[in-house]
């Protein structure tokens, strides 16, 4: 059995998994699996790289030993934001903390959903300001009569606050 091969099955039993479920979650046959633990069959970088990112552990440590086993969680949640976006990632933290009942954490993660909706606002706006700013005056016209339709309540306020450019 190759070093490699022990480590790969330490991890499978660790996780307790079957060599099938490792092969199912990496898209190969259970036999590939087997092949690799007892050392007679050597995997490709990528599927070292595949078997590392569904088990969360290192490359470095599947390969060649080397501490720590596990990917840090940091780069984890990296990855996983990465892959869903921010907000998803929030969302779904905010459940957890809810469901888990820590009320601190809960707070600062709608905190920060919220100040991150506020950032894509703050981002809506500027884009409509630009674009009304840099438009002719046919486009800005179109532009005051959709604002106007999807905001009724827009006229109102138009005699109380009066927009500056640069300010």
């Amino acid at each position: 059995m190759s070093e490699l091969g022990e480590r790969l099955k330490l991890i499978r039993q660790e996780h307790s998994l079957t060599q099938t479920q490792v092969a199912n979650l990496v898209g190969i046959r259970p036999q590939h699996i087997n092949g690799i633990e007892r050392g007679s069959k050597t995997p490709s970088d990528l599927l070292i790289k595949s078997i590392c990112r569904e088990l969360g552990i290192q490359e470095e440590w599947l390969c060649h030993g080397q501490e720590p086993i596990y990917t840090p969680i940091e780069k984890e949640m990296i990855k996983i934001m990465a892959r869903y976006g921010r907000r998803a990632f929030l969302e779904q933290c905010i459940k957890l903390t809810q469901k888990e009942g820590d009320v601190l954490l809960h707070n600062q993660l709608k905190e920060s959903l919220d100040s991150l909706n506020l950032s894509l606002l703050y981002r809506m706006v500027q884009f409509l300001i630009e674009t009304y700013t840099n438009s002719g005056q046919k486009n800005q016209h179109w532009m005051e009569v959709q604002f106007e339709r999807a905001f009724p309540e827009f006229k109102e306020t138009i005699s109380r606050v009066e927009y500056k450019p640069g300010s």
